[in-house]
């Protein structure tokens, strides 16, 4: 499993682990882990740790290459979002109206993580620049 996560989200080896045990709380209400670099951990041993439970931690794969590309990336949604059902229902119904070329995925803060893929390796402040349009789209906070 853990090949076929490294294969639909390429990454260089450098990521970082979320703790939940050290929150900090946003504005928005969301909550903010408090995130690190990890230099011990293998990749693939802490993404196996991460999907099957054993890692009490988030990992979080930066998309940019070192070219300054990527190929996925993501909006972070929090705050109001944990509680609220139907936000999210509307949320996702707006993604749909609007045809964004948004992917999905609760996480297990129980906010949602929207993806989205490109064809070919592209400028990640282009990328930046897509998903900034997309959480104005959505009316989302920036932050």
């Amino acid at each position: 499993m853990t090949n076929d996560f490294l294969e639909a989200f390429p990454s260089d080896k450098s990521f970082y682990l979320a703790d939940p045990s050290k929150v900090e709380i946003k504005a928005n209400g969301g909550e903010r882990w408090e995130v690190k670099r990890e230099f011990y951990i293998k990749l693939d041993v802490a993404l196996e740790g991460h999907l099957d439970g054993t890692l009490k931690k988030g990992v979080v794969l930066p998309p940019i290459n070192s070219n300054n590309e990527c190929i996925w990336g993501a909006i972070d949604v929090d705050g109001n979002i944990y509680k609220d059902d139907d936000f999210k229902k509307a949320l996702l119904g707006q993604v749909k109206k609007l045809k964004l070329p948004l992917q999905p995925c609760f996480s297990k803060s129980r906010g949602i993580h929207f993806f989205i893929r490109f064809t070919k390796w592209t400028d990640a402040n282009l990328v930046s620049k897509i998903l900034e349009t997309y959480i104005k789209k959505l009316e989302l906070p920036e932050d």
